[in-house]
């Protein structure tokens, strides 16, 4: 039976990782990574601000 490795690193560390990670993928890579996290991010609860000047992406459903 093998078991997973656990490391213990920084919150800067892993940071630094993920970032090295994400960089190193091509920029249509990078795009579905980002598509992929914001499918992920609509499983929580958001509020949103009627007046806010963010970029909003909304995809449309098909009905």
């Amino acid at each position: 039976m093998e078991y997973p490795i656990i490391s213990y690193t920084t919150k800067e560390q892993t940071r630094a990782e993920d970032e090295a990670a994400f960089l190193a993928l091509s920029p249509s890579e990078r795009l579905v990574s980002f598509l992929k996290l914001c499918e992920v991010m609509k499983r929580f609860q958001t509020t949103s601000e009627a007046n806010s000047s963010n970029f909003v992406v909304e995809k449309k459903i098909k009905s």
